[in-house]
């Protein structure tokens, strides 16, 4: 997400709200209610924009613009952090600041604000798989042949490599036609959840330290808000 696609404010349109949210709109939305309404000035400055490749003038039409609840896709809380840094950057140039957002998936609601968060079927089936491993390397680490390849993936810089021939060989394969979970399929579960904004970081563990250090620049994301952040499930 850019800010062509949100907006962090107290209210839009008549919907108020105590303290500022993350605002999702759609530029489609915006658009075909400009249309509809025949704002016709509204409509020639983003053709002139669009005409340009102006990206500063078109965040400018489409924050100005977003007026109405029915521009809404969804909102979310945001954190402290992320609202410091969204009001530092807000002065500057928006392409050229950290404001990108990564969007979570969710399902396309036909009513405003009610796109649902959603976890893949996949990521669940593969929550699934990763927890069916650890309970089957728990009983056989102490088997040489898994002393050996732990030897070799610590020592490796592509540790990724030995995913396949593990687990291969825990649940007994030798090729994916073969794999006893290929048959097992998961439906994408949609659900209400608080919709959380934040900055996130890509962290290592400092073993001499024994600390976990920021390896990069901080990523701006939305998450569920669940129990471990203060919210509801």
């Amino acid at each position: 997400m850019t800010p062509l696609d949100y907006k962090v404010a107290l209210k839009v349109g008549d919907m108020i709200l105590p303290k500022a949210v993350y605002w999702k709109f759609s530029s489609d939305k915006i658009l075909h209610r400009l249309l509809k309404e025949n704002q016709k000035q509204a409509i020639a400055a983003f053709e002139l924009a669009s005409e340009k490749g102006d990206m500063k003038e078109l965040h400018r039409f489409f924050q100005t613009n977003c007026t109405s609840k029915d521009d809404v896709d969804y909102i979310c809380e945001v954190t402290k952090l992320f609202l410091r840094n969204y009001e530092q950057n807000r002065t500057k140039d928006a392409f050229q600041n950290a404001e990108e957002v990564l969007q979570m998936y969710r399902t396309e609601g036909k009513n405003s604000i009610m796109q649902l968060p959603v976890v893949p079927g996949s990521s669940l089936k593969g929550s699934i798989r990763t927890a069916l491993l650890n309970q089957c390397l728990n009983g056989v680490l102490h088997q040489e042949y898994y002393k050996n390849m732990q030897k070799q993936i610590k020592g490796d810089s592509k540790p990724g490599r030995y995913e396949g021939e593990l687990q291969e060989n825990i649940f007994n394969y030798k090729n994916a036609k073969e794999d006893p979970l290929r048959p097992v399929l998961i439906s994408d579960c949609s659900f209400k959840a608080g919709g959380l904004v934040g900055t996130l970081a890509i962290v290592s563990f400092n073993e001499r330290e024994e600390i976990l250090e920021p390896t990069g620049a901080p990523i701006q994301a939305e998450v569920i808000r669940g129990n471990l952040l203060g919210g509801g499930i």
